[in-house]
């Protein structure tokens, strides 16, 4: 399991860590805690995808799905 917030996957080492997992083909789970800032800037300010930010995952071939953090 890694933990990560929502401003981490604006960051390089997340897209290399994305990348080595579906190379190497890592059992891995990312979970992205998206409170929709990331260090006092909002979401609509730094990242051009609207709806998911685990959508990211389509480009490296890694399946992903959102859930309700409250109600696993």
């Amino acid at each position: 399991f890694c933990f990560l917030g929502d401003g981490a996957v604006n960051q390089g080492a997340y897209h290399e860590a994305l990348n080595i997992a579906a190379l190497w083909q890592i059992p891995v789970i990312y979970v992205i805690e998206n409170n929709k800032y990331s260090m006092g800037t909002s979401l609509e300010r730094s990242s051009s995808i609207r709806n998911f930010l685990a959508e990211r995952a389509d480009g490296y071939g890694i399946v992903w799905d959102v859930i309700n953090g409250e109600d696993i």
